[in-house]
């Protein structure tokens, strides 16, 4: 099993960055991953789901006034 991370355009779905995890990663440690590569990058906002989501994720978000749409557990 593998997880794939996946950043797509809003207008056309065009994939910007996608990464591939081996399946024994968590979600959240493969966001952590994540954010550190988006950091250099401008997106009007993140749109996670539920399983992403820790309090160090959100601290994260915080720290780069990035804004974001997710469920939460």
């Amino acid at each position: 099993m593998i997880q794939i991370a996946l950043a797509v355009t809003k207008e056309d779905g065009f994939p910007i960055f996608h990464k591939i995890y081996e399946g024994n990663i968590s979600n959240v440690k493969i966001f952590r991953d994540v954010i550190a590569d988006i950091r250099l990058k401008e997106f009007d906002i993140i749109i996670l789901d539920r399983g992403v989501l820790s309090y160090d994720s959100i601290k994260d978000l915080q720290g780069l006034n990035q804004k974001a749409i997710t469920g939460i557990k």
